[in-house]
């Protein structure tokens, strides 16, 4: 949850700093959800590191390994559709290929 809210804010302060549109700024949180990164390396890392203190250490460790799994599957599940929302929001579905394509053009079209 810290890592989510992290996220949002940076990209909210990166996207103010950086004189992003509102509408990017606003949005850009959101389009970061995806990011799984080394989430579940860290979390076997962690479940690693607790085995070492015999029973109840591994007891924790599970306890850690299961949490991040299941939050970062969760992510992983939501972070597309808040991407596509994101993007949607901000008006950037289709932009770049009006504004760049030669062949969206009508004559072009075929």
């Amino acid at each position: 949850m810290l890592r989510s809210t992290g996220r949002f804010v940076g990209a909210w302060l990166g996207g103010t700093l950086g004189g992003a549109r509102p509408a990017v700024r606003n949005n850009l949180g959101i389009g970061l959800l995806s990011q799984a990164g080394v989430a579940i390396g860290l979390a076997l890392a962690s479940y690693d590191r607790f085995c070492i203190y015999g029973e109840a250490g591994e007891a924790l460790g599970s306890i850690v390994l299961s949490v991040i799994t299941a939050t970062t599957f969760l992510v992983q599940i939501i972070g597309p559709i808040g991407v596509k929302l994101a993007i949607s929001r901000a008006g950037e579905i289709g932009r770049a290929k009006l504004e760049h394509d030669p062949w969206a053009s009508e004559g072009m079209a075929e």
